[in-house]
């Protein structure tokens, strides 16, 4: 293991924002996503689009995805075989620019660990942990083990992490094929075992999950496997499918999704011409939260963003027509956020150290599942950003977390607040013995892992607000 010096990062709202919001452009050759009809013609099916002129260039056979690169004609002379084609979907990466960097303050200033000398040196700015955990107290009674696995689908981890180190599982795998998004990553091999983080974001939520060293994750004992789905580049909708897949054939117990999308259930047009009126790509994640779920393991997302009332269908349509103005497209149908707003998915939303709703998260009424503290930037607004770095105002709203070459970073999103939930439901399947029980799990995490003392807000936190000490107390 690499020896790493013990660096803070700050950042400014690490999002969930692997947003797209337009489908692919029509052109001689693209990328098409499609559902197969009948699935036991698999074989039968990919043989008839090679001879067709169309290039395999990924599979899901347990939900009978196919993605083939070809043009218009090789879609319509295959047109029988499909229920649901359309053009593949790319999710941006996510973002982790960085503004600021501080080595470790010296023990005497921040290493405050109150009466348990087991709580870690950076407690004292982990102003989420102490919230949920009651101050480390959830730990003595359970804090994991390696008999639950939490699946991590994401841009990888940091290997060499001394706080994660031990928690990594064999087995994890990666799912960027050779060549990385449509051949444009020649540094991308392809290899099933290559998942380093070379973005940041997935070492991230995995601190907030089982981070065990200078700062401590909700369930520092449980296990972890990563599905590398992100490179340098945006990810193919279908990578991230079926990572999903995967996971669940692993037998990972809870599938953390921070990352999502939003999709239009209807016609989407430029300049007058029909471009895509399907969404394979959706029915994919349908189909592949459906395996996972059947198969028993949880499925978690992030909320996103945008600060929207996602089930407020005319808001979202409104702030998406925007987007879509912005590359020349119209559109007719409903927006939608997925996997989030998907059957079978705890959908988390954040809340910030006030425990109210994080200026940034979405919210919505039968949209969010439960809330948890993924940062937020409301003394950002209140007093600038001088101010807020400066002053070091930053540390008392955002989180803090792992990053890569054994750094440690402040950020905040809704991506932090998921991974949160994800390791309560993984502390949860081990100590009430749920395992391949998820609809067990989600209703004790609905009924005992909430705070008794917050007013009920169905929009804004649906079931509640995480309390990590009251579900395993």
């Amino acid at each position: 293991m690499k020896k790493t010096s013990m660096t803070i990062i700050t950042t400014l709202l690490i999002c969930f924002c692997f947003t797209n919001y337009g489908h692919a452009k029509t052109e001689t050759n693209q990328y098409y996503t499609v559902i197969l009809k009948d699935r036991s013609k698999w074989t039968q099916s990919i043989k008839k689009i090679k001879k067709s002129q169309g290039e395999i260039t990924y599979t899901v056979p347990e939900i009978g995805l196919i993605q083939f690169k070809g043009n218009q004609k090789v879609a319509k002379t295959n047109a029988s075989l499909f229920k649901s084609l359309s053009p593949s979907l790319k999710l941006e990466k996510p973002s982790t620019s960085t503004s600021k960097s501080f080595k470790k303050p010296n023990s005497s200033v921040n290493s405050i660990k109150g009466l348990d000398s087991t709580l870690p040196a950076l407690w004292d700015m982990q102003w989420d942990m102490k919230e949920i955990t009651h101050n480390g107290e959830s730990y003595n009674i359970e804090s994991g083990s390696s008999n639950v696995t939490v699946g991590i689908v994401d841009s990888g981890i940091d290997i060499d992490h001394p706080d994660l180190v031990d928690n990594l599982k064999s087995g994890s795998k990666n799912l960027v094929p050779k060549g990385g998004l449509r051949g444009t990553e020649p540094e991308e091999t392809g290899d099933i075992n290559s998942i380093n983080d070379i973005n940041g974001h997935g070492t991230m939520v995995a601190g907030s999950i089982a981070a065990n060293g200078e700062i401590k994750g909700v369930a520092p004992n449980t296990g972890i496997k990563v599905y590398r789905v992100f490179g340098n580049k945006s990810a193919d909708a279908v990578w991230l499918i079926k990572a999903i897949i995967q996971a669940a054939k692993d037998d990972v117990d809870v599938i953390n999704l921070s990352l999502g999308s939003y999709y239009i259930d209807g016609n989407i047009y430029k300049d007058g011409e029909l471009l895509d009126n399907k969404w394979a790509d959706v029915e994919g994640y349908k189909l592949a939260i459906e395996y996972a779920n059947k198969l028993g393991s949880v499925v978690v997302a992030s909320a996103g963003n945008d600060s929207i009332d996602v089930s407020n269908k005319s808001e979202l349509n409104d702030f998406l027509k925007k987007k879509y103005a912005e590359e020349g497209k119209t559109f007719n149908g409903v927006g939608i956020e997925a996997p989030g707003e998907l059957p079978g998915v705890v959908t988390v939303s954040s809340t910030g150290p006030t425990q109210q709703l994080s200026l940034f998260s979405n919210f919505g009424k039968n949209y969010i599942d439960i809330a948890a503290p993924g940062g937020d930037s409301r003394l950002l607004e209140k007093y600038g950003q001088e101010a807020w770095w400066d002053g070091g105002l930053f540390r008392q709203e955002q989180v803090l977390t792992t990053f890569n070459t054994g750094r440690y970073l402040f950020a905040s999103g809704t991506s932090m607040a998921a991974p949160k939930v994800s390791a309560t439901l993984a502390l949860i399947i081990d100590q009430r013995h749920y395992k391949n029980r998820p609809s067990n799990s989600i209703d004790y995490l609905y009924k005992n892992g909430v705070k008794k003392d917050i007013e009920p807000n169905l929009a804004y936190w649906g079931n509640g607000q995480l309390d990590v000490y009251n579900a395993v107390k």
